[in-house]
């Protein structure tokens, strides 16, 4: 286990965790299929993933989170730039949607710029509703961006700490283009 500040630990991946697809009417998801890790509601603070964007700027229409059976709350959906400024956010309610699907908030349509990195991140409370740890490894994602790390921020402010590099998110969160 990595241990992640305020005691917060990374479990070692479960072997064939549960399939998650992204689904979820208009647009184009980012991440089409994922492995889930484990269910976890133990950390006061931001998760996710950082991304790269392809070769063209790409516009986000929708901002989701992945939800489990007994979410109830409204998360705050935030995607930063590289230096760790704030870009967009929603608010996601929970008790909207079907238990293992994303639910999607629609935002004002946000360009992203090719070639430059961003992290898309879920705002979570000690106690609150699960989320999966980031053994949740992204099978597939659409071509128009890759993915880099999870990452995590600290009581939801400050910087932004990527975590275990490759196809890995915390949440699951996720967006949607045009």
């Amino acid at each position: 286990m990595v241990l992640l500040g305020s005691g917060f630990q990374q479990p070692t991946p479960v072997p064939g965790g549960l399939k998650g697809y992204a689904g979820g009417g208009v647009g184009n998801p980012f991440i089409l299929t994922q492995t889930l890790g484990t269910p976890l509601s133990n950390f006061d603070g931001a998760l996710g993933f950082i991304f790269m964007v392809g070769g063209s700027n790409i516009t986000v229409t929708h901002l989701g989170r992945w939800k489990i059976a007994g979410n109830s709350a409204t998360h705050t959906v935030s995607i930063f730039d590289n230096g760790n400024v704030l870009v967009v956010s929603a608010s996601v309610d929970m008790t909207t949607g079907s238990a293992g699907t994303y639910v999607y908030t629609s935002i004002t349509p946000t360009v992203l710029t090719s070639g430059l990195s961003y992290k898309i991140l879920s705002c979570e409370v000690n106690g609150g509703d699960q989320w999966y740890n980031d053994a949740t490894t992204v099978d597939s994602v659409a071509s128009y961006a890759s993915m880099v790390s999870s990452c995590f921020q600290i009581s939801c402010s400050g910087s932004i700490t990527p975590n275990a590099i490759g196809s890995f998110t915390y949440v699951p969160v996720n967006f949607k283009t045009s």
